[in-house]
C-alpha cells in the first residue's frame, strides 16, 4: 500500500474514457478503467451486511473512518491509498479531495467527511462520502463539472432525499447513482430508497438496471440527467 502524495504527478496524463461501474453494496463501488486500473472507494467491514471478497485494487478511496467506510482487510495489491482533502494525479486518474462535515453540526458529532472527484479520461465522477449537510457555494465552484455523481440518500447518518436533490440541483450531473440507503441485506440504521425516489419523481428520467453493473464512456452521456438504480442483489 501507498500512502497517497498531494501533487504527485506534475505531469499528469488523462486514461482513455471508458469504465466500468459495479456497486458492491452500501458506499462501496469498484470502478474499472479501460486500461484495467481498479479503483475502490469506502470497502465496509462484514458487520454491515454485504458479503466481502478479496479486491485487487490500484486506487482506494475512504472518504473518513468509520468501520462501513474503512475496511481494508479485503484489498489487495500494492495499491495507492486516498483518505485526505487534497489534490493527487497519476497517469491514470486526477482527484481532488474536499473537506465537508459528516453532520450538521460542524462536525462535531460526527466528524468529517472527504468527497472525491476523480476525472479519467474525460468523465468526472464524484463520490459524497457520507456527507452529512449540505455544502457551502465554495465547495460547488471549487467541485466543477460533474459527470457521475454517486450520492446518499437513506438520511440517519448523511443527508436525507431532499438534501440530496438539492446536491443534485447544485452539481447538475448527467448520471445520479444513489447509495447508502437500506437493503434486504443492509444491517446500517437507514433509510429505503423509496423516499429518495419519491422525491425525484417527474424530475428526472429514471432507469432501473436489474444487477449490480454497467459499463460507461464519453459518449454515452445523454442530454438529460437521469437516475440509474444499481441492485445490489
Amino acid at each position: 500500500m501507498k500512502n497517497w502524495t498531494a501533487n504527485s504527478v506534475s505531469n499528469f496524463l488523462m486514461g482513455g474514457d471508458d469504465m466500468k461501474i459495479v456497486w458492491l453494496g452500501h458506499s462501496c463501488f469498484k470502478i474499472t478503467l479501460d486500461n484495467s486500473k481498479v479503483m475502490v472507494f469506502d470497502p465496509f467491514d462484514p458487520s454491515c451486511g454485504y458479503e466481502n471478497f478479496a479486491i485487487k485494487a490500484d486506487y482506494v478511496f475512504i472518504s473518513h473512518d468509520h468501520r462501513d467506510h474503512n475496511c481494508l482487510e479485503f484489498i489487495t495489491g500494492d495499491y495507492t491509498l486516498l483518505n485526505k482533502p487534497d489534490k493527487f494525479e497519476s497517469k491514470d486518474i486526477k482527484v481532488l479531495g474536499l473537506n465537508t462535515f459528516h453532520d450538521k453540526i460542524k462536525g462535531e458529532k460526527r466528524g468529517m467527511n472527504t468527497v472525491f472527484k476523480v476525472s479519467a479520461g474525460e468523465i468526472n465522477i464524484v463520490h459524497l462520502g457520507d456527507l452529512g449537510d449540505i455544502p457551502s457555494d465554495d465547495f460547488y465552484k471549487k467541485l466543477g463539472q460533474v459527470d457521475i455523481l454517486l450520492i446518499p440518500v437513506g438520511g440517519v447518518y448523511t443527508i436525507d432525499e431532499k438534501q440530496a436533490l438539492s446536491v443534485i440541483d447544485k452539481t447538475v450531473p448527467n448520471i445520479i447513482i444513489p447509495m447508502h440507503y437500506l437493503t434486504d441485506v443492509s444491517k446500517i440504521d437507514v433509510n429505503p430508497i423509496t423516499g429518495f425516489l419519491e422525491t425525484i419523481k417527474g424530475l428526472y428520467d429514471f432507469s432501473k438496471l436489474g444487477k449490480n453493473e454497467f459499463s460507461i464512456s464519453k459518449k454515452d452521456l445523454k442530454k438529460r440527467t437521469r437516475v440509474v438504480i444499481m441492485d445490489y442483489s
